[in-house]
C-alpha cells in the first residue's frame, strides 16, 4: 500500500504520453502508467525487464526507452524532465531500416558480426539494440562506452530469450 501511495504521489508531475515509466527506487522496478492511447505490442515482464534493465545500467542518466517491432512501436519509459514532443514514428522507422542497412553492409567485415549502434547528439546519446524481430531505442545523458555495450548486450539478451519464447 505504502508503495502505492508514493507512486501516485508523482502522478501529478507526469506529462501525457503515450506510456509513461516511473522508476520506483522503494520497489526496485518499474511501473508503467498507460495515459492516453496504448499500444499493447509487449507484455508487461518484457516491458518491466527492458526499463528495469536499462534504468539499472545507467541510473539517472536514462533518458527514454522505446521498444518496436518491424511494425509497431512502444514508448516504455520517459524520464519526467523531458517533454512528449519527439516523432517517434519517424525515428523508429529510420532506425529500423539502419538497423538493416548496417547489418547488411558489414556482414562480410573483418570488424566482426554488427551488434549495435551508439549515437552522439548534443544533447544526448542514443543506443540501440537489435534482434531480426525486435529492438529497443534507449537514449541517455553521457556515459562510458563499456556501459553503452553492456546495455546492449543485456537488451540483447532479453530479446533473443523473448524471441525463444515464440
Amino acid at each position: 500500500m505504502r508503495n502505492s501511495a508514493v507512486l501516485m504521489g508523482l502522478l501529478p508531475r507526469l506529462r501525457p504520453a503515450i506510456v509513461v515509466g516511473i522508476w520506483n527506487p522503494e520497489i526496485k522496478r518499474v511501473a508503467r502508467l498507460r495515459l492516453g492511447m496504448t499500444r499493447n505490442i509487449l507484455s508487461e515482464d518484457l516491458a518491466d525487464a527492458i526499463v528495469t534493465t536499462a534504468r539499472t545500467a545507467t541510473g539517472d542518466s536514462l533518458r527514454s526507452v522505446t521498444y518496436f517491432t518491424r511494425a509497431n512501436f512502444e514508448q516504455l519509459y520517459l524520464r519526467e524532465d523531458l517533454e512528449q514532443d519527439a516523432d517517434l514514428n519517424d525515428f523508429v522507422g529510420h532506425e529500423w531500416q539502419g538497423y538493416k542497412q548496417t547489418k547488411n553492409a558489414y556482414q562480410e567485415s573483418e570488424l566482426g558480426d554488427y551488434r549495435f549502434t551508439v549515437r552522439a547528439f548534443s544533447n544526448g546519446y542514443l543506443v540501440r539494440a537489435t534482434t531480426e524481430r525486435q529492438g529497443v531505442l534507449i537514449t541517455t545523458d553521457g556515459l562510458t562506452m563499456q556501459s553503452y555495450e553492456e546495455i546492449a548486450e543485456a537488451i540483447e539478451r532479453i530479446l533473443r530469450e523473448e524471441s525463444g519464447k515464440e
